[in-house]
């Protein structure tokens, strides 16, 4: 009767050991859910409030990112809820914004010549007008 008591005894640990991995395991999986959910919105312009559609927003550090629509509007879930964003945009000079826990973002680019002339189109050779179109 005694090594009954005790495997009950076993067992009954062994179960209360199994309920506080599980509560363990579950609010683990909670707080990491509660930490990707958080979106920054925004847009982004030119100096004079054109929107830049198809303007390139990246979290830094990471490979999480989006691209503007075709009125400069995003949405991105951060991975980190104070993060630095890298908006960039072709002719137009980079931009790094924190976030600080804002969820709406106006951005604003400046333009750049300089980012221009690296930009080189080259064609060679030639052919007739009828062998094109």
């Amino acid at each position: 009767m005694n090594n009954t008591n005790e495997l009950n005894a076993k067992k009954c640990v062994f179960g209360l050991l199994r309920r506080a991995l599980h509560i363990i395991i579950f609010a683990f999986l909670c707080t990491n859910a509660a930490a990707q959910n958080t979106v920054v919105s925004g847009s982004v312009t030119d100096e004079r409030g054109t929107p830049l559609p198809g303007a390139n927003i990246v979290e830094k550090g990471t490979i999480n990112g989006v691209t503007a629509d075709f009125d400069g509007n995003f949405s991105i879930n951060l991975i980190n809820e104070q993060a630095t964003l890298i908006v960039s945009y072709l002719g137009f000079t980079s931009k790094e914004e924190m976030v600080n826990g804002r969820s709406k973002l106006i951005l604003t680019l400046s333009e750049s010549a300089t980012s221009l002339d690296e930009v080189v189109i080259i064609g060679y050779g030639t052919q007739k007008r009828k062998a094109v179109g």
